[in-house]
């Protein structure tokens, strides 16, 4: 047998084997994870080094905007077409969701500059009061979260929204917190 073929064959062995599929893929998704949390502490040390103790600016602001994305809310059981009840969906954050905002509190926690934190919670039109209570819960949920963390309230405005139109089927897009800073009065 040559070199080539012996080759060959243990490819072929490794390509049949799913042991070593379901190692691989479990080294991909920890290789990723290790990269998230690798760029997360340099955003993070760049926070501090950059933005530590002296007023932000417009450029600044946007770098640590960029960094903030959307959360999203989970339910507190399954929708389905047939079941669309809005008292299933959650006041509070996912576990993921809580990762993610604790992820934003340690950004914030970075910046002594002048800031404001708007918290924009949007939701699907079902009905405007079920809607109008449901983000007004979610936005004091996630500002308390933030405050009990130590970011100031005079940091946090809270901003709901109902408009997103219902359109028969549960969308996870329409139900979320989006976060934007803007350079603030406040002075700690």
């Amino acid at each position: 047998m040559t070199e080539k073929n012996k080759l060959d064959s243990l490819m072929d062995r490794l390509k049949n084997n799913k042991y070593i599929s379901i190692l691989l893929f479990i080294g991909i998704i920890l290789i990723s994870m290790a990269t998230l949390t690798d760029s997360l502490t340099k955003i993070r040390e760049y926070v501090k080094v950059v933005f530590e103790g002296e007023a932000l600016n417009e450029q600044e602001l946007a770098i640590i905007n960029k960094q903030l994305r959307p959360i999203y809310f989970g339910l507190l059981d399954e929708v389905s077409d047939e079941n669309t009840n809005p008292d299933l969906r959650s006041p509070k954050l996912d576990s993921l969701g809580v990762v993610k905002l604790n992820e934003y509190v340690n950004i914030l926690k970075g910046i002594t500059g002048n800031y404001t934190l708007f918290i924009e919670v949007y939701t699907n039109r079902i009905s405007i009061y079920n809607n109008q209570s449901l983000a007004e819960d979610r936005a004091k949920n996630i500002a308390d979260d933030m405050m009990n963390q130590g970011i100031p309230s005079e940091r946090i405005k809270t901003v709901t929204s109902v408009s997103e139109k219902w359109e028969g089927s549960y969308d996870p897009q329409k139900e979320r917190v989006e976060f934007k800073l803007y350079l603030s009065q406040y002075r700690e």
